[in-house]
């Protein structure tokens, strides 16, 4: 991101990366239209499931959500008193999929359902100077921030799994 402008403000990222070099990491492209059918809206709220499985459970869903933040300040200590907005307001987002994978043994035939889920939520102040830029600037670091140092696949989150809970140098 770095900085951009809107009106009057300028918002700019607050730190340096020392690696440059960016990551390209492949995502499915899910075809919503075709392969998902609502379950719930609400308000704030909404369920879709992907019906393209063999049986008639999906085996997959996704949850979407937003909420309100009151005082996006609140929990987070890296901001001095002096540096505080005086738009305190915010909205919380969410994003997040429960999949069911199946495996079977090819030795004893032995067969089980695996449930795994996923989630991803950013919280954003309430300001028109928050753009499509911040949040895609903040959604990718927190992707980043799942992923070892020059690698885009899954060895961090693993590891992670495995109790190694601060990633490799720290």
């Amino acid at each position: 991101m770095n900085n951009y402008t809107v009106g009057n403000w300028t918002v700019s990222d607050q730190y340096t990366d020392t690696v440059t070099a960016t990551k390209n990491v492949a995502v499915p492209d899910l075809s919503y239209s075709v392969d998902y059918k609502k379950t719930t809206v609400t308000e704030d709220e909404a369920t879709i499931s992907n019906i393209t499985g063999a049986d008639l459970s999906p085996h997959e869903v996704i949850r979407y959500g937003r909420s309100s933040i009151s005082n996006i300040y609140q929990g987070v200590d890296l901001v001095d008193s002096g540096s505080v907005a005086p738009v305190k307001r915010g909205v919380q987002v969410m994003a997040e999929i429960t999949t069911v994978y199946h495996i079977v043994n090819s030795v004893t035939g032995e067969e089980y359902d695996l449930p795994t889920k996923g989630r991803v939520v950013l919280r954003l102040p309430s300001m028109s100077c928050v753009t499509s830029a911040l949040v895609d600037d903040l959604l990718k670091r927190t992707c980043a921030s799942a992923l070892d140092t020059g690698s885009t696949n899954s060895a961090r989150i693993v590891e992670l799994a495995r109790g190694s809970i601060l990633p490799a140098g720290l």
